[in-house]
């Protein structure tokens, strides 16, 4: 463990902990190793959209009604929604749970193996 690593507890939904388990397997990194790369991209994008905001600090600002005239006037749809055909219902819980694969053994395990393989 690198030291100017700190340590902090982080709750997980439990889909997303499960999904996180399944990539660490399979890039055979740690959960930590892919929540830091996650959280650092996250801050980048932050950075950036805060640079863009600052550059476009005085710009005037324009009220979304006044857009939107302007594009009609042009000509131009504003939004344009294809019908999608019926209806669906929203899935329940318990049946997104039980379509969702199982893992037979632990990703732990699944990393072992793999080293030892190697």
């Amino acid at each position: 463990m690198k030291s100017d690593m700190k340590r902090a507890t982080v709750y997980f939904d439990s889909r997303i902990h499960w999904c996180l388990r399944l990539k660490a397997a399979e890039t055979d990194r740690s959960i930590s190793d892919l929540v830091n790369e996650a959280v650092k991209l996250s801050l980048a994008e932050d950075a950036e959209d805060l640079a863009a905001f600052k550059e476009r600090l005085h710009e005037p600002n324009l009220a979304f009604e006044d857009v939107l005239k302007d594009l009609r006037k042009r000509g131009n749809p504003v939004a344009h929604v294809p019908s999608v055909g019926r209806k669906r219902e929203m899935p329940s819980r318990k049946s997104l749970r039980e379509s969702m694969p199982r893992m037979k053994q632990g990703s732990a395990r699944l990393v072992r193996e793999d080293r030892d393989a190697r």
